[in-house]
């Protein structure tokens, strides 16, 4: 499950050697991580990078499993599904990414994150 997550940690930690990484950068590299995930249909690992996700009871966990699982499948239905993902810019805690489908159309969102424990997490 935290899998990505690693995918995600290690570039940092070995670009960390060459010049510092600021907190947007960072909040940024891993709400596209996350989406990531999200694109190569690693659901449960989209939900693990909610900020209290691996706190939540489990009935309520598998009911936001359906909905990530749901939106995908409308994605799909109405985009061909989701292709790229795309790290754009953050602006303090906000990063803000671009989706790309494979019916051409492309979708700008603003993902809200917040760090605990040096883990970057969408709220």
């Amino acid at each position: 499950m935290r899998h990505g997550l690693l995918l995600f940690i290690i570039p940092l930690l070995l670009c960390g050697c060459k010049k510092e990484i600021s907190r947007e950068e960072m909040a940024m590299q891993a709400a596209k991580a996350y989406y990531d995930q999200l694109l190569h249909g690693d659901c449960e690992s989209f939900l693990a990078g909610l900020l209290h996700g691996d706190t939540v009871p489990e009935d309520y966990k598998e009911q936001m499993l359906l909905n990530v699982q749901m939106f995908r499948e409308q994605q799909g239905k109405e985009h061909g599904g989701l292709t790229e993902v795309k790290a754009l810019r953050a602006k303090g805690d906000t990063a803000f990414i671009s989706l790309h489908y494979a019916d051409s159309t492309r979708e700008e969102i603003a993902v809200p994150m917040i760090e605990k424990n040096n883990t970057w997490y969408m709220k």
